[in-house]
């Protein structure tokens, strides 16, 4: 169980994405359960929905001004299922549901410093570049809350975890970052770049465009 404690600060704002990756594959190579417990709020549980938890422990999100001693409010309560069942279920059986016109989110000019190359002195951190666009299913002909969108932390945080360790091709975290955010049922299809930005004048890198399998 990773917990974020109690007290104002999220489990997210405390613990960084790498952390948790490096936690999730530890958990997964032992042969361990997974479930997280915190201060959360409703953009927090897509974002840990992609490291498919066993379970997630909900307490301030589903209450009246947080904490233990607050009221649930049944509103809340209907947010954060329709949020765990977004990550199973695609939407779009609803005769109300939006036009099949898919949206866009992107992450444009993402710039991180990190280990990348084949080279022994590409070990050390260097600038790469990221930018991301996802063909995401509309449910809502008026985005109103976190049900309605897929969340741009996904990208990021694929990016996060796709770097947490030195990769010796740029196209192995492209495909990585490409694969953790096609795990999202409403994601149809993504375009992921990739550059290096420190050997030359210019960049060099990979542009990769992956598409759901069904």
């Amino acid at each position: 169980v990773v917990d974020g404690g109690a007290g104002p600060g999220r489990l997210l704002a405390g613990t960084a994405i790498a952390s948790l990756e490096a936690q999730r594959r530890q958990a997964r190579a032992l042969g361990l359960g997974l479930a997280y417990s915190g201060t959360m709020e409703a953009p927090d549980v897509p974002r840990l929905l992609a490291f498919a938890p066993d379970a997630l422990v909900f307490g301030d999100l589903l209450r009246q001004d947080g904490g233990a001693a607050g009221t649930i409010i049944p509103e809340r309560v209907r947010t954060a299922r329709a949020l765990v069942a977004d990550a199973t279920v695609v939407p779009g059986s609803d005769p109300g549901a939006a036009a099949t016109v898919p949206d866009r989110i992107f992450l444009r000019d993402w710039v991180v410093s990190i280990p990348l190359g084949a080279y022994r002195h590409e070990r050390a951190p260097q600038r790469v570049r990221f930018t991301v666009e996802a063909e995401v299913a509309r449910v809502s002909d008026r985005a109103a809350d976190m049900r309605h969108v897929v969340t741009y932390d996904l990208i990021t945080d694929a990016i996060a975890r796709a770097t947490i360790a030195h990769v010796a091709l740029v196209e192995t975290i492209a495909e990585d970052v490409a694969s953790m955010i096609l795990a999202h049922p409403r994601v149809a299809g993504v375009d992921v770049t990739v550059e290096k930005l420190d050997l030359g004048p210019g960049s060099l890198g990979c542009r990769i465009l992956r598409r759901c399998a069904g």
